[in-house]
């Protein structure tokens, strides 16, 4: 093999690497930490570099990607599963393992709240992902010659960050993508491409350039990832309970049109509460943990709820669901459920005992939930004390960083409470009736400091009014301060009557957007996870938190609560840098970002006036010449390209006679007498064709219109009658446009007159 060659597919190895991993770079607004990134890395310099190595000792297309795919999959069971593989080889475990990550990984990005923290699921579908598309990049760069048509392969992969992370662009890998983009198409020159200098790197600008200007502008003009929820998920108006059931759960709860989420009736005839999901990882805002469990079905028994000893009194109940304008895939079910039947589509159980629907709405579900209904006494609470078991120690701790006015509030309200089952009914009480908070979905939206992040919970704290993100989050981030478990479940209210009864005689209970709502779950060794209701005027009070039961105990007056101002931040400083839209996921603060019509109307203007420009393009690509092309294609195009510039072509006119009219143009460009070509030329047929594409051009076309079948057999490339070549044509289209100002040689690009004066024609 030539070691030319040989030098330039490492190169070009080089650069995929470089390309692939700085559109990778971008996503560090996405996921958390860089480790992934490293691992991410290697797997595509095992890739790469498998498939180059191979290439030192064949000229094969086709084998170094084989090799390559071979070199893919070791190196992904290295990194997921080694364990499972019989000396690198897979086996059945293997795929099983790799199928439980796939469906772990999915669950995990449709529950984490971005920047997501990159489980072993997540993991595995970055490098499966990054493999693939190495494999790809390198047999369109390299196998096939066509380096440009990587930039269709990592676009989606540099446009899709921003637009996860709702518009915010790390400009930096950007650039640094489209510089080694630039790279990858310098170092796929060939001798041949070599041949017209200067072309090829205007081409690598203009693609860089327009890669670089879509990532910057679509994220702007492309609707978030809430918007595409309401739509995608349940159909026009529903709930939506999507990639964070409480995104948009302010929205909801303010919504002028009170919609019906489900209906429900109980075995027992009494309502519940009906989660969606329980969020115990907080950052800067709440999301799901990582999923603990195995992946399992809807059609298998639910694991068994987390901590809850059989000590703790509990009754059966079963449920029987109609969801109606509830859209997403998260499953309104009670806590804890044991078994679901009846489900449309398959669903799998998720950390904290929430199922999730394989479909992407679950309107029109109707099914079956049988679960516990969990009862502890005051006295079980009490002798839990304050310890906090090592499975759950990690939603026990406090950020050093979150406002001074959390820790404080917290200290104070819980006094000198000695269990945590004390600590957590004084928190309670404190917001429902001790503390002088007030109930409003629109103050928080108003004031600007809408949401769930510490900042925010800080100055909830100070201006004691909200709704119950913030009464939810609140008691959550100040138990973890007194070293108590604590996560923020999300789901509904139990409803309201309908006074209709099922057909079983069974109460009907009616759920809607108005009954939207999020509470905290505080764990309690031996007990397991228990809610607490500390949003004032919203609904119900458990039985061993309220002061009417026997046994609970009588929190004693806060003392010393941080007066509002004293220790937190202001709401020009403490309040998020994005305001919150009300929800307590991603950059749930932002406010809605309405793209205007206006925006839509010029992109409608501008794309219909890129129309002529788009045929023109693709009429070019299909006539410039091929092996065994009729050279009539490439006249055509060529009287037409003229015709674009403003040429006076005459239909009428023999080829020599048009022939000439362009060469005499061609002439005064290299005379550098560019303005003489705002006037045609005479057609003299006297004036020698001197331009070698032209002369071949015409020779080709007159042999094919004019000369008997008996002259065109006796024809050969010796006699000076051969068609140019693509490249040879490419270049004499390009001179013909040095012939003109580059004003007109634009406008004959992006409105060419072959196509526009046709069609004013048409219309006048």
């Amino acid at each position: 093999m030539p070691e030319a060659k040989t030098r330039r597919d490492w190169r070009i190895s080089v650069a995929l690497l470089v390309v692939i991993m700085a559109a990778l770079g971008g996503w560090g607004g996405v996921l958390q930490d860089v480790f992934w990134w490293l691992i991410v890395l290697g797997e595509c310099m095992i890739v790469l570099g498998a498939a180059a190595a191979t290439r030192v000792f064949t000229e094969s297309r086709i084998l170094p990607s084989l090799v390559s795919i071979v070199a893919a999959v070791f190196a992904l069971e290295m990194v997921t599963v080694p364990t499972s593989t019989f000396f690198g080889i897979p086996t059945g475990d293997t795929l099983a393992a790799w199928s439980q990550l796939w469906f772990s990984g999915v669950a995990s990005i449709q529950a984490q709240a971005t920047p997501a923290v990159v489980d072993e699921g997540i993991l595995f579908l970055l490098c499966l992902g990054a493999a693939v598309l190495a494999l790809l990049a390198d047999l369109v760069a390299i196998a096939f010659r066509r380096a440009a048509g990587v930039g269709l392969l990592v676009l989606p992969l540099v446009l899709a960050a921003p637009a996860i992370g709702r518009g915010s662009v790390d400009v930096f890998w950007l650039v640094v993508t489209a510089l080694a983009f630039l790279y990858l198409l310098a170092s796929s020159h060939s001798v041949r491409e070599r041949a017209v200098p200067g072309r090829r790197a205007w081409d690598a600008a203009a693609i860089a350039a327009a890669a670089l200007v879509a990532a910057l502008v679509l994220p702007v003009l492309l609707p978030t990832p809430q918007q595409l929820s309401v739509t995608g998920a349940g159909g026009a108006g529903s709930i939506v309970n999507g990639v964070n059931p409480i995104i948009r759960l302010g929205d909801d709860l303010r919504r002028e049109d009170e919609r019906v989420a489900l209906t429900y009736s109980t075995e027992s005839g009494d309502q519940h509460y009906l989660r969606l999901m329980s969020l115990a990882v907080f950052g800067d805002n709440w999301s799901q943990q990582p999923n603990p469990i195995p992946v399992r079905g809807s059609d298998e028994p639910a694991p068994a709820p987390e901590g809850v000893s059989g000590d703790v009194p509990r009754s059966p109940e079963t449920s029987f669901i109609d969801v109606e304008q509830l859209g997403g895939s998260w499953l309104p079910i009670p806590y804890p459920a044991t078994t679901v039947d009846g489900l449309r589509n398959d669903a799998l159980w998720q950390a904290n005992l929430a199922l999730r629907s394989g479909s992407r709405s679950i309107q029109g579900e109707t099914f079956t939930v049988d679960s516990l209904v969990l009862e502890p006494t005051p006295e079980q609470l009490l002798a839990a004390g304050s310890s906090v078991p090592e499975a759950v120690d990690e939603f026990a701790v406090a950020d050093e960083a979150w406002p001074a006015i959390i820790r404080d509030t917290a200290a104070a309200v819980a006094g000198s409470a000695a269990t945590n089952y004390e600590k957590a009914v004084a928190l309670q009480q404190f917001f429902r009736s001790g503390g002088d908070f007030s109930y409003s979905e629109s103050a928080p939206v108003d004031e600007g400091y809408d949401g769930s992040g510490a900042e925010v919970i800080g100055v909830f704290l100070q201006e004691k009014s909200g709704y119950c993100v913030h009464f939810a989050s609140a008691m959550a981030l100040m138990a973890r301060t007194l070293r108590i478990p604590s996560r923020v479940a999300v789901g509904f209210l139990p409803g309201s009557s309908t006074g209709q009864r099922d057909d079983a005689g069974r109460p009907v209970w009616e759920v809607t957007s108005q009954q939207l709502h999020a509470w905290p779950e505080l764990f309690f060794e031996g007990i397991g996870w228990v809610p607490f209701e500390p949003t004032m005027s919203r609904g119900v009070l458990p039985s061993y938190s309220s002061g009417q039961t026997p046994g609970v105990p009588t929190p004693a007056a806060p003392s010393q609560v941080p007066s509002p101002g004293a220790t937190a931040p202001s709401s020009s400083s403490g309040a998020p840098e994005r305001p919150d839209a009300g929800g307590l996921g991603p950059d749930a603060a932002q406010p809605e970002r309405g793209v205007p019509w206006g925006v839509f109307v010029v992109l409608g203007v501008l794309l219909l006036l890129l129309v002529p420009a788009a045929v023109r393009a693709l009429q070019r690509l299909a006539r410039l010449p091929r092996r065994d092309a009729h050279p009539g294609l490439a006249w055509t195009e060529l009287l037409q390209s003229a015709e674009d510039l403003g040429v006076a072509v005459v239909g009428e006119n023999t080829p020599r006679e048009n022939a000439v009219l362009l060469q005499r143009l061609l002439d005064r460009a290299e005379e550098g007498s560019r303005s003489a070509a705002d006037a045609p030329p005479g057609s003299d047929s006297e004036h020698p064709v001197t331009d070698e594409a032209l002369a071949g051009l015409l020779a080709a076309v007159e042999r094919a219109n004019f000369a008997t079948p008996a002259a065109r057999a006796a024809s050969s490339p010796s006699q000076g009658a051969t068609a140019p070549s693509h490249r040879e044509m490419s270049a004499l289209l390009r001179r013909l446009r040095g012939a003109f100002p580059r004003g007109r040689r634009i406008r004959s690009v992006l409105w060419p007159h072959s196509i526009v004066g046709r069609v004013m024609k048409v219309i006048s």
